[in-house]
């Protein structure tokens, strides 16, 4: 049987090998539990968003259905004119109208950002894949570093009794 010192020897180079290794993936654990949580973020946020977008529809729907009554009735544009409100029918299809443009254009900026939303999440699950190898590396290394150190100094070491 070999003397602990000679396995020390005998282990250096892998042992300096696992070191090297854990130090250059130390970052991956700490890394992999933030990019988790910014995922969690982004999913709430995209169920938010996911919302908007669709109070946003409806919004737009029921402004359109309010700008084509006046836009495009002509029994109402007739009986305005018969009772010489043409000025206040115009202002009502003019307000209709912003108020329709003005749904449009909240949809498409909700649109836009659930759009941006879902590309973030993507892109972050990608980079969690990434950083998921990473951190499995240095779970492997330190696994196999605290068996190396197991192997050595396992039981009684008869040249090192007060360590026992």
């Amino acid at each position: 049987m070999s003397s602990t010192q000679e396995h020390i020897q005998s282990a250096s180079q892998r042992n300096q090998d696992l070191l090297h290794g854990l130090a250059s993936t130390d970052h991956a654990p700490s890394a992999l539990s933030q990019q988790n949580k910014y995922i969690a973020d982004l999913e709430a946020q995209l169920k938010s968003s996911s919302r908007i977008c669709y109070k946003a529809h409806l919004s737009t729907a029921k402004e359109r259905a309010d700008h084509l009554k006046y836009e495009e009735s002509t029994v109402r544009r007739f009986a305005h004119r018969m009772t010489g409100q043409t000025e206040k029918f115009e202002e009502k299809v003019s307000k209709e109208e912003r108020e329709y443009f003005e749904a449009v254009r909240a949809q498409k900026a909700a649109e836009d950002q659930h759009a941006l939303l879902l590309r973030n999440r993507d892109e972050a699950l990608k980079a969690r894949a990434d950083v998921q190898g990473v951190a499995h590396r240095h779970n492997q290394l330190q696994t196999d570093l605290d068996a190396l150190y197991n192997h050595i100094f396992q039981g009684a070491t008869p040249e090192f009794p007060e360590e026992d």
